[in-house]
């Protein structure tokens, strides 16, 4: 809650945790290898001054990028019980920490089998990887005022996965007959959740927004 100028003043301490819990998800892990080729519209823009006048000039470019690069262990959660937004906003996991399953790890913890299969956790997969392998590409344009991607055309090769339990603590805060959940990474402590808002501060901080853009 540090910084979060627009929580309720008594929110830390009129709050109440409901309910916390270690939670097993589970995830199907992909690995693939990834062909790409995309175009990129590009401009330039130089300004300058003569006499009286203002001059602005710009230049459009089509910018090809291509290449190749492999994917390992694309996290995709296999429960429909969690929002995907939940679960990828609290990633990486570290794998370097994964251990063959023995169910003496699930004492005092939830844990679910999958009910989203590999194959229905696929369109999910390749929208990250798409999305990924675009803004890797797009890095390598440089020297441009704006880069915009026209078409693309990427491919995913020699795909594998695998199965895996991940840690995830779940918890539930009540607070003004509210209920406000939480997601924290069981690895690194990464948090996602909701949190209240103050409408009087909200207000305060806008109007005081509102009153340093007219003075400027």
């Amino acid at each position: 809650c540090k910084g979060k100028r627009l929580l309720p003043k008594h929110f830390l301490d009129d709050s109440r945790i409901k309910e916390i819990k270690g939670y097993y998800v589970p995830y199907w892990l992909f690995d693939c290898e990834v062909s790409a080729a995309i175009n990129f519209d590009a401009t330039r823009v130089r300004f300058w001054m003569s006499g009286e006048y203002n001059y602005t000039e710009t230049s459009y470019y089509l910018v090809h990028r291509a290449g190749a690069m492999r994917f390992a262990r694309i996290p995709v959660d296999g429960s429909s019980k969690i929002d995907n937004a939940i679960t990828e906003a609290i990633e990486p996991f570290d794998y370097q920490d994964l251990v063959d399953f023995e169910p003496a790890y699930l004492a005092g913890y939830e844990a679910d089998k999958y009910d989203v299969s590999a194959e229905e956790a696929m369109p999910r997969v390749n929208e990250r990887v798409c999305s990924s392998t675009e803004d890797a590409l797009r890095d390598t344009v440089i020297g441009y005022n704006t880069v915009i991607a026209r078409n693309r055309n990427v491919q995913n090769h020699k795909g594998e996965v695998r199965y895996a339990l991940l840690p995830v603590w779940l918890l539930e805060a009540s607070y003004a007959g509210k209920k406000y959940p939480f997601a924290i990474n069981g690895q690194t402590g990464r948090m996602i959740g909701t949190l209240p808002v103050d409408k009087r501060r909200l207000w305060g901080y806008l109007i005081g927004m509102t009153g340093i853009g007219t003075a400027v």
